[in-house]
């Protein structure tokens, strides 16, 4: 089978991280073209390193072009017509909608936020990441979807280990709890929030190890400067940042929203426990687990910290991490690529 994903952001996030490495691994049993935005914060080194060299990757963008004009442009750049083209956010799904058209190839959507119809409402299928996203999906939508839960992805790169920053948290660690957030410093992550419940949290010994990077960087800089906040620490963008979650006693994440939370699972997954908001995300995941606090409630995510501290126990690292396997999401895309080819075909 022959499969294009196309995901065009100038950012790397949890959505780059998925397409990335689900190309990976569809790689060893099909031919796999990624389609990738590029910007001075996103260069093509880093898809490189994060895929398998069986890849081929085409940089590319559709920002101030036509239909037409990107038509014209990825027919002289894609190697083949593909019989998917899998897409992820806005932009990809413009070029699954276009593409469809173009060649009858199949648009399959992957949903890394909601359902939006200008988006997917003329795909084929869409593939939902968690299950509170079927409530999503619109009567008026004619396509097939299913659950395919996010996964634990392989690390393909090689990077080497960051002497610096194992230095920096073993000095961190030295009688020191350490409170650690690791995703972007944009609004849906609340991590204002954080701050202030750190802020009155009133724990000696602990830090805040903030590690990511966003346009609420500054603000959130000057937050702690203000209010003459002690033992926060930005360490900003850092390659292949779950190798510190190590270091880090409990992984607080406060967003206002979360399509899946795949930042949690990766936690899991080497036993460090975490704190998270209800979401329907979180709430898919965690279920009735007390290391879930009330969206954007300050106080109850101060209590939550406070109980864990005091503890040092948590029901968070009781899910089956077993379920979040990469092997299993790719069975249930290739089955639903399948059933998708033979019901177009059928018509």
């Amino acid at each position: 089978m022959k499969i294009v994903h196309a995901i065009l952001s100038d950012t790397w996030g949890g959505a780059e991280a998925v397409a990335a490495s689900l190309a990976s691994a569809q790689a060893s049993n099909h031919t796999v073209c990624l389609l990738a935005g590029t910007s001075k914060t996103l260069p093509l080194s880093l898809y490189r390193k994060k895929v398998s060299p069986k890849i081929t990757i085409i940089p590319y963008t559709t920002q101030k072009k036509s239909d037409h004009t990107i038509y014209k442009e990825l027919k002289k750049l894609l190697p083949w017509v593909p019989d998917i083209v899998h897409t992820h956010l806005g932009p990809g799904s413009r070029v699954g909608n276009i593409l469809k058209n173009a060649y009858n190839t199949i648009a399959v959507g992957h949903m890394h936020k909601r359902f939006f119809a200008d988006q997917y409402l003329q795909h084929d299928g869409v593939i939902c990441v968690s299950p509170w996203q079927l409530r999503d999906i619109p009567k008026s939508y004619m396509g097939e979807y299913i659950v395919a839960e996010n996964y634990l992805a392989k690390n393909i790169s090689s990077s080497k280990e960051n002497f610096s920053l194992k230095t920096l948290f073993h000095k961190l660690k030295e009688g020191n709890f350490i409170f650690g957030f690791i995703g972007r410093l944009v609004i849906q992550k609340n991590v204002d929030l954080l701050l202030r419940a750190f802020k009155e949290l009133h724990i000696e010994n602990s830090s805040l190890v903030i590690i990511g990077d966003g346009d609420q960087r500054n603000s959130l800089e000057n937050y702690v400067t203000q209010h003459n906040i002690h033992n926060v620490y930005f360490l900003g963008h850092i390659q292949d940042a779950h190798n510190c979650m190590q270091y880090m006693d409990v992984i607080i994440i406060p967003s206002r929203f979360e399509s899946f939370g795949l930042v949690a699972i990766e936690a899991i997954s080497k036993k460090i426990p975490v704190i998270v908001s209800s979401t329907c995300a979180f709430k898919d995941i965690f279920e009735n687990r007390k290391c879930i606090f009330s969206l954007d409630d300050k106080d109850d995510l101060i209590k939550k910290m406070k109980e864990f501290y005091i503890s040092r126990e948590s029901d968070s690292l009781t899910i089956d991490i077993n379920k979040y396997s990469i092997e299993s999401t790719v069975t249930k895309i290739d089955t639903f690529y399948n059933n998708l080819m033979q019901n177009k075909f059928k018509n």
